[in-house]
């Protein structure tokens, strides 16, 4: 399904001048969106994760 979808993409944009530097941009996109996209989450999760110990050793600290 998704190998068909490339495909259907790949012939609309070669039909036109710029197809393949259209093309290209958009798999360059994409290849860079999914790491942005680990790294942020990766990120949000260490946050966390010192919010969450930094809330732990207070409680630690009380008692």
């Amino acid at each position: 399904m998704n190998f068909f979808r490339i495909s259907a993409l790949f012939f609309n944009y070669a039909s036109y001048p710029f197809g393949f530097l259209c093309l290209a941009i958009q798999m360059t996109g994409l290849i860079l969106a999914y790491p942005f996209a680990w790294v942020s989450d990766m990120l949000e999760k260490i946050s966390f994760r010192l919010k969450y110990k930094s809330i732990s050793g207070k409680r630690d600290g009380k008692s």
